[in-house]
């Protein structure tokens, strides 16, 4: 029954973001970049331009807030009720209901989970209105508390991409076993010895010695 409720409940709530499967109640900016760098040497005419630029990670900065007297957080509580085993804190859950102070506990667990979402180091899936970003890390995850925030928070989050490549191993075979080597023996070339340098420039006629000579 829970489980059907809450499934409903992130229909009816979903406001189409997502920071690994961590959905905030109110989101309240999204800010992205998208970068290359291009060097600053001179290039070659001709020459291919991608070459001298390669793209950097994207970079997603998002404020979202939770509230502990959100429909969500309702919806957290009655999950988390359990009706099996009654004592005196089904009397204050449903008295939490009636007075408003149902969650209060609940922008501190998704405050945690975020924080668990960075420290596993794992790529995550981020939805936000203009796009979806695949395999980013949480860089940084902030947050405060004044008397305004008291029972709900505000947290700013930064985000980047992890680029992920595929490399490719290959293991030459010794020099005897290849059909035809390309790196040369080594050879004996005799002794070799010092000359002393000629005072003499090769670009005058004769054997006109420089000055000093």
């Amino acid at each position: 029954m829970t489980d059907l409720f809450g499934d409903v409940a992130t229909i009816l709530f979903n406001n189409g973001r997502s920071i690994g499967g961590v959905i905030p109640d109110v989101p309240l900016s999204e800010k992205h970049s998208d970068t290359i760098s291009i060097t600053s040497h001179p290039v070659e005419r001709g020459a291919a331009i991608t070459d001298h630029a390669f793209v950097n990670p994207a970079q997603l900065n998002m404020e979202i807030g939770f509230s502990d007297c959100s429909l969500r957080a309702l919806t957290e509580a009655v999950e988390n009720f359990d009706p099996t085993s009654w004592t005196n804190e089904n009397d204050d859950f449903f008295a939490s209901i009636l007075n408003g102070t149902w969650g209060e506990t609940y922008s501190i667990t998704m405050y945690k989970q975020l924080i668990a979402l960075q420290r596993s180091r794992e790529p995550l899936r981020i939805v936000t209105r203009k796009r979806v970003y695949e395999n980013m890390l949480l860089q940084s995850v902030t947050t405060g508390t004044d008397p305004a925030h008291e029972y709900s928070a505000v947290i700013l989050i930064v985000a980047q991409e992890i680029l992920l490549v595929s490399t490719q191993t290959s293991i030459l075979p010794a020099m005897n076993r290849q059909a035809s080597p390309v790196t040369a023996p080594i050879q004996d070339f005799g002794v070799k010895s010092v000359q002393p340098l000629s005072n003499r420039s090769p670009l005058l006629p004769g054997a006109v010695s420089l000055p000093g000579g």
